[in-house]
C-alpha cells in the first residue's frame, strides 16, 4: 500500500471507529440515565404509597381507640374497622423489604397494634397509642432512606 493510500484509509477508519465508539458510549450513558430515572420514580412512587397507607393505618387505630375508649361500638362497626386494620396493615406488610431492620420493626408494630380486641383495658390503650407514635418514628426514618435513594438518583 502506498502512502497516498494510507493517508486515505487511516483517517476514514480513525473517522469510523470514534464515531462507533462516541455513538456507544452514549448509547450507554442513555440506558443508565433512563433505568436511574424509572428505579428513581418507581421508588418515590413506592414512597408516597407507603406514606398513605400508613397514615390511614394510623388514622383507622385512632378511630378504633377513640370508639373503644368511650364505649360506643357495636360488635358489627367493631368487625368492620378490624377488617379494615387488617387490610391496611397487610398492605403494608406487603410493602415492606423483610431484610432491612426499619422494615422488620414497621412489621413488628402493625402486628402490635392487630391484636387490638374489642374490650381493651386502659394499659392496652396507652400501649396502642405508644406504639402509634413509634409507627410514626420508624415510618418517618424507611421514607427519609428512601428519599436519599431517590436524590441520588439509585
Amino acid at each position: 500500500m502506498t502512502t497516498e493510500q494510507l493517508n486515505i484509509i487511516v483517517p476514514a477508519i480513525t473517522t469510523i471507529a470514534g464515531a462507533t465508539i462516541g455513538a456507544a458510549i452514549s448509547y450507554l450513558v442513555g440506558k443508565q440515565q433512563f433505568n436511574a430515572n424509572v428505579v428513581s420514580a418507581n421508588r418515590q412512587s413506592w414512597i408516597n404509597t407507603l406514606r398513605d397507607t400508613v397514615s390511614e393505618y394510623q388514622s383507622s387505630v385512632t378511630g378504633m381507640i377513640v370508639f373503644l375508649s368511650v364505649g360506643k361500638i357495636n360488635s358489627n362497626e367493631f368487625h368492620e374497622r378490624f377488617d379494615r386494620l387488617e387490610f391496611l396493615g397487610s398492605k403494608i406488610r406487603l410493602l415492606l423489604n423483610p431484610c432491612e431492620k426499619n422494615h422488620q420493626k414497621l412489621v413488628e408494630i402493625v402486628t402490635v397494634l392487630r391484636s387490638i380486641n374489642a374490650d381493651p383495658t386502659e394499659e392496652e390503650i396507652k400501649k396502642m397509642r405508644s406504639q402509634q407514635d413509634e409507627l410514626t418514628e420508624v415510618t418517618q426514618k424507611v421514607l427519609k432512606s428512601e428519599w436519599e435513594r431517590v436524590k441520588k438518583g439509585k
